[in-house]
């Protein structure tokens, strides 16, 4: 049991050594499911990036939010909200008139990301609703989970 105990302590201690660094690249499974990046460009601050294939509407989609990061920087735990953009290109459905579809869509999003191995690898998990403006107004959901590795 003490060995147990020393080695949780010596995990925990370093993870909570996790530096912030500055860009991350990876992949994001969920809606949409593809490519990943996210520049912290000051402490609570960060943009992140996505360029994947939308499961829901069947068609690409690329985005991009601005995150805010609260609270305990010695901490790997990063929560964070959000506030971004999307745009998706559906595949066309075979009832309708078989063009591609464009979608434009504002976004706000809820997440939390953890940093290990020094804060070079990061998972995050988030969530997000949206609401489409582009071509007519409607709701949209989004989310998944990301694995980024951090130079």
């Amino acid at each position: 049991m003490r060995i147990l105990t020393v080695a949780l302590i010596l995990v925990l201690a370093l993870a909570a050594s996790a530096q912030v660094r500055d860009f991350g690249l990876g992949l994001i499974i969920g809606e949409p499911t593809g490519l990943s990046a996210k520049w912290n460009f000051s402490p609570p601050s960060a943009i992140d990036f996505h360029l994947a294939w939308s499961i829901l509407g069947g068609g690409i989609a690329g985005g991009a939010d601005y995150l805010f990061h609260f609270g305990w920087l010695e901490s790997p735990w990063r929560p964070y909200l959000g506030v971004g953009g999307r745009v998706a290109i559906h595949e066309a459905k075979k009832d309708e008139t078989g063009e591609s579809e464009m979608h434009v869509s504002g976004r706000g999003l809820i997440g939390i990301e953890y940093l290990f191995l020094e804060g070079h690898l990061g998972v995050s998990a988030e969530i997000g609703l949206g609401l489409d403006f582009i071509p007519a107004v409607g709701f949209d959901v989004s989310g998944g989970l990301a694995l980024r590795y951090y130079f």
